[in-house]
């Protein structure tokens, strides 16, 4: 196995965010499969960052902020413990759904596990004619944008807006234990 470590989990994490942003902004990807990694790729790296905080060599008061994140799942209401990040135990029951058949166990998300309700294709093309002038007004990489709508305890919110309120949850977690400052461009490790 490489040497990886949860810096390297946070630096794929980063990158599987501005991959989702590409693909939902503005990209030539048409395919649904394939865009759908994308979203299923950042909500893996968002919680596998969880796992590998948990298993890092850092202080427990450390750890206990990473577990309240995404609360303690228990299909016996009286033990569960509420996320204090709804993107993120949003994140951990998408990357889950795509790894397994079946959910069976308890979600991290309250009122059942949080799952993608909606995806959607938009195309320059599908624009009308007096439109499509003013396209080239911004560069563009491709001519399709992705959408998801989750729905999380009845709510919906769009894929993009909490994969970002994800990563603000991860930013603000990571840089009050100490272990990155934050930056324009991504975090930096302490």
């Amino acid at each position: 196995m490489l040497e990886d470590d949860w810096k390297v989990v946070a630096e794929r994490l980063w990158r599987s965010f501005i991959d989702l942003r590409e693909v939902v902004e503005d990209t030539n990807v048409d395919d649904p499969i394939t865009s759908r990694e994308a979203l299923q790729q950042f909500c893996r790296y968002a919680f596998e960052l969880h796992d590998w905080l948990l298993a890092a060599d850092i202080e427990q008061s450390s750890k206990d902020a990473v577990r309240q994140l995404f609360g303690k799942r228990s299909k016996n209401p009286a033990q569960r413990i509420p996320p204090t990040s709804i993107a993120l135990a949003a994140c951990a029951d998408l990357a889950n759904e795509s790894k397994h058949a079946v959910l069976d166990h308890a979600s991290y998300s309250e009122g059942g596990h949080a799952c993608v309700t909606h995806e959607d294709m938009s195309s320059i093309n599908d624009l009308p004619e007096v439109a499509r002038q003013f396209v080239d007004d911004v560069p563009r990489l491709g001519d399709h944008q992705w959408m998801w709508i989750i729905t999380v305890n009845g709510k919906e919110y769009d894929a993009l807006l909490l994969a970002e309120d994800a990563m603000n949850d991860w930013t603000s977690c990571l840089v009050d234990i100490g272990l990155v400052t934050w930056h324009v461009n991504g975090w930096s490790f302490r």
